[in-house]
C-alpha cells in the first residue's frame, strides 16, 4: 500500500522536481572546471558551472555547458564494429575482441610486437584510467611505435624542461597569491583555458593578475586575451625568442643581475650573456616588427617587477623556433629568480606524485632510438613524431596501429596521404567516444564512455594550477556496450598474451576487476577511496616554493643547453620579406580542436589590410590558401586584428583542414615536432562559379 501511493506520488511530479544535481569537474581541456548536472534517470538534462567548486566558481565555457548535448549527440559510439567499407559490420564486443587478436595475433608470429604502434590522443589524456592503461599497454608491448598529440602542440616545453632542469616532468604555475608581472605568448586562455597548465574562469583571473601587477600579451593577432591585456605587443611569428633574449641582454647590461646569486642558482650564466649580445635593439625590432619604444617598456616593466611569469601556447610552441621560444623565457625566469620563488612561477609536486618527496627528479628518457624513417631526428620523450606515422605505415613497420582517443586524419600534417595509409594498414584499432574521420578508416572501433559516464581522478596533476586532487563518480552509469577503456585496452592485451594491468604485486583480470582495483594500481593504495571519503575534493594549499632547486641535477638549473644553443646559433636575425604570408593558427570558442560542442562557427581566413589590399582581397573574398602540399578554400575577413604577413586559419574543421595542407616532413631534429605556424603560404583568388553552373 505504501509503496503503491510512493509510486503514484512519483508519477504526478514533474520533470524538475524528480531530476537530481550532481557535481563533477569538466575533462574536455585543462582547465578542469567545476560542473553541476542535472541528471533525469539516465539523461543528463544540462550541465552548468558548480558555484561551490573553489577555483572556477561557477565558471564554464560554452564547450563546458555543451557537454549535456554532447553526451547524448547521434554520433556517439556504442558496442564495436569491424570491417572496412561495405565489409563493415556491428558485432558484440566479444566478437570484435576475438576478431582483433586473430588478426594481431597473425601479425605478430610475422613482424613481432615491434610492428604494433600506439596513439595515445588528446581524449585519452583526460581520462584518468584509461591514459594509464594505455600506457602500461605500450610499455608491456616493448614498442618504440609510441605517437601521440604532443609532438604536434607541445613537445618543446618537456623537450626545454629535460634541457635545463634534467626532467621533462617539471611545467611552471603563475603565482596567484603575489604574482607582479604575467606574459602571455602565442596563448589565448580567454578561449583555449590554457595549454600545458591550466586557466580557469579566465577573465576574473586576467583581472586579478592585472590587480597585482602588469599583464603583456606577445600574440601577432590581437587575441580576446589581448584586448583584456594592460600591453599587447604584435610581433610577427616565430619570433617571440628574440624578445626574451633580447630583455636578457638588457638586463644584463644595465647591471639588474645579481650574477654571483645567479652563478649559485644555474650554471652558464657567462656564456647565456655572450650569447644574447647579438639581441641589440635595432636588430630585435626589425627582425620582430615591434617598435623600440614597446621593447623598452617591457624591459622596464620587467626590471622593475623584478620577478615575472610567462606562459607559452601553441602559437610559440607549433612554430619553427619553438624550442628557442621555451628556452629564452625559461632563461628569462632563471636569470630574474621566478623560478620556484614567491612572486613568479611554482612547480606543482603533485597530491598523489609529491616528486617534492624525493631526493632527485625523474630524469630525460633516452632519445634512442631514432625513428628509422627519419634518423636525423631525436625520439623525445619516449615518442617518435607523430607525423611520420604514414611513413612507417607505407615502409611495412607499423602493421597494427592502437588509437585511444584521437582523430588523427585531422590532427597530423599531410592529412591526405595519412588518410591513405590509415585505410591500407591491416589493422587500425580506434577506441573513442564517438565517431569521426579516423574511426571511419578503421578496422575494429571501440566504444568508450564519455566524461559523464565514467569515475575519474585529475589525470595529469602536475601540470595543475593549484595543489589539488579531485574524485568524481560517474555522472550517469555508462551502459554494457560502452566498457571502461581501461577494460578495453586490458582485453586488448589479453588477446595477444600481453598482461596490461600488473604491477609488483601481481595482475588484474581485465573480467573481474573494478575501476577501484585500477585506482589502487595507479596511485599505489587507496589514495581515491580517501580522496572520495573526503567529498572527493582535497586542497593542499597555495603554491609550493623552494622545492626544485635542491633536487636539480648539481643543484643549479642549466641556462644554456648545448643543443639548444647550437640551435640559436643557426637562426638568421632577418626579418621576412614585405611580399612573404606565413599560416598561424587560432581556437574558436565554440570547438575544441575538431570537437564541434555548439553549431555558428566558422572558419575564416583573416588577413591584414595591408596585405589584402595588395593582393586585391575584400572581405568575404573566397581564397585558395596554398603550399607543396595542398590547398585549401576558405573566405577571408580583412582584419586590422593580425599583423601584416600573416594569415590566421582554424584547426580541425574537416572541410578547410589545414593539415591537408602541411608538410610532415618538416620537424625540429630535437623535438619532433611537426611546423604547424608560421608556415609560408600563397594566396590565389577562387573565381565565381558562372550562374547556372
Amino acid at each position: 500500500m505504501h509503496d503503491d501511493r510512493a509510486a503514484a506520488d512519483r508519477g504526478d511530479r514533474t520533470a524538475a522536481e524528480v531530476s537530481e544535481a550532481k557535481r563533477s569537474f569538466c575533462r574536455i581541456c585543462v582547465a578542469l572546471c567545476g560542473i553541476e548536472a542535472e541528471v533525469e534517470g539516465d539523461t543528463v538534462v544540462a550541465v552548468r558551472g558548480d558555484d561551490e567548486h573553489p577555483f572556477s566558481k561557477g565558471y564554464l565555457c560554452p564547450k563546458g555547458r555543451a557537454a549535456a548535448t554532447a553526451h547524448h549527440a547521434p554520433s556517439r559510439l556504442s558496442g564495436a564494429r569491424i570491417g572496412r567499407g561495405a565489409q563493415r559490420r556491428q558485432v558484440t564486443i566479444e566478437e570484435a575482441h576475438a576478431d582483433l587478436a586473430d588478426a594481431m595475433s597473425s601479425i605478430i608470429a610475422e613482424y613481432g610486437l615491434g610492428s604494433i604502434g600506439v596513439f595515445h590522443g588528446t581524449g585519452a589524456f583526460a581520462d584518468s584510467l584509461g591514459n594509464f592503461a594505455a600506457r602500461k599497454f605500450a610499455k608491456a608491448l616493448g614498442t618504440n611505435q609510441v605517437y601521440s598529440t604532443a609532438t604536434l602542440d607541445a613537445m618543446a616545453k618537456t623537450l626545454v624542461a629535460g634541457e635545463m632542469a634534467g626532467t621533462p616532468l617539471l611545467m611552471p604555475n603563475i603565482d596567484e597569491e603575489s604574482g607582479r608581472l604575467l606574459v602571455f605568448v602565442g596563448i589565448n586562455p580567454v578561449v583555449s583555458h590554457g595549454h600545458a597548465t591550466m586557466f580557469p574562469d579566465p577573465i576574473s583571473r586576467l583581472r586579478a593578475a592585472r590587480g597585482r601587477g602588469p599583464v603583456f600579451t606577445l600574440d601577432p593577432r590581437v587575441t580576446e586575451t589581448a584586448r583584456l591585456s594592460d600591453h599587447h605587443l604584435a610581433l610577427r611569428p616565430a619570433t617571440d625568442f628574440a624578445v626574451f633574449a633580447h630583455v636578457i641582454r638588457e638586463l644584463f647590461a644595465r647591471g639588474a643581475v645579481d650574477e654571483i646569486e645567479l652563478a649559485a642558482r644555474a650554471s652558464g650564466a657567462d656564456r647565456l650573456r655572450s650569447i644574447v649580445e647579438r639581441f641589440d635593439i635595432a636588430t630585435v625590432t626589425a627582425f620582430t616588427g615591434l617598435p623600440s619604444e614597446q621593447l623598452k617598456q617591457f624591459v622596464d616593466a620587467v626590471q622593475e617587477a623584478g620577478r615575472l611569469a610567462i606562459l607559452t601556447g601553441t602559437g610559440s610552441s607549433m612554430s619553427p623556433t619553438a624550442n628557442l621560444g621555451e628556452w629564452m623565457a625559461w632563461a628569462l625566469m632563471v636569470v630574474t629568480d621566478s623560478f620556484d620563488r614567491p612572486g613568479g612561477m611554482w612547480f606543482n609536486p603533485g597530491v598523489f606524485s609529491r616528486f617534492d618527496r624525493f631526493e632527485t627528479l625523474p630524469s630525460v628518457a633516452p632519445d634512442e632510438p631514432a625513428p628509422p624513417t627519419r634518423p636525423d631526428v631525436a625520439r623525445c620523450g619516449g615518442e617518435w613524431p607523430a607525423s611520420l606515422i604514414s611513413d612507417e605505415i607505407e615502409s611495412g613497420r607499423l602493421r597494427a596501429l592502437i588509437v585511444f582517443g584521437g582523430n588523427l586524419v585531422t590532427a597530423i600534417p599531410d592529412a591526405g596521404r595519412l588518410a591513405a595509409a590509415l585505410a591500407e594498414i591491416e589493422v587500425l584499432v580506434v577506441l573513442d567516444v564517438v565517431d569521426n574521420a579516423t574511426t571511419d578508416l578503421a578496422t575494429h572501433v571501440f566504444a568508450t564512455p564519455s566524461q559523464l559516464e565514467r569515475p575519474d581522478i585529475i589525470s595529469l596533476e602536475t601540470t595543475a594550477a593549484f595543489r589539488y586532487q579531485h574524485y568524481t563518480d560517474a555522472i550517469v552509469p555508462a551502459p554494457p556496450d560502452r566498457p571502461e577503456m581501461w577494460r578495453t585496452v586490458a582485453r586488448i592485451g589479453a588477446g595477444i598474451d600481453v598482461e596490461v594491468l600488473r604491477n609488483r604485486y601481481g595482475a588484474l583480470d581485465p573480467e573481474a576487476a573494478t575501476s577501484d582495483d585500477v585506482f589502487a594500481m595507479l596511485v599505489r593504495g587507496d589514495g581515491v577511496a580517501r580522496l572520495r571519503d573526503t567529498g572527493g575534493l582535497v586542497i593542499e594549499g597555495g603554491p609550493a616554493y623552494d622545492w626544485v632547486r635542491s633536487r636539480l641535477p648539481n643543484g643549479r638549473w642549466n641556462l644554456v643547453p648545448d643543443r639548444l644553443a647550437d640551435q640559436l646559433s643557426e637562426v638568421e636575425l632577418e626579418p621576412r620579406s614585405i611580399d612573404e604570408l606565413v599560416l598561424i593558427p587560432r581556437r574558436l570558442v565554440k570547438r575544441m580542436n575538431w570537437q564541434v560542442f555548439r553549431e555558428g562557427e566558422t572558419n575564416e581566413a583573416l588577413l591584414h589590410p595591408s596585405d589584402a589590399t595588395r593582393m586585391g582581397f575584400a572581405d568575404g573574398d573566397l581564397v585558395e590558401i596554398r603550399t607543396a602540399i595542398g590547398e585549401i578554400r576558405v573566405p577571408v575577413r580583412v582584419t586590422n586584428s593580425i599583423v601584416a604577413g600573416s594569415v590566421s586559419v582554424v584547426h580541425g574543421f574537416d572541410d578547410s583542414n589545414v593539415n591537408t595542407i602541411l608538410d610532415r616532413t618538416v620537424l625540429d631534429r630535437l623535438s619532433g615536432m611537426v611546423q604547424l605556424s608560421a608556415v609560408p603560404v600563397t594566396l590565389v583568388p577562387v573565381p565565381l562559379s558562372p550562374r547556372g553552373s
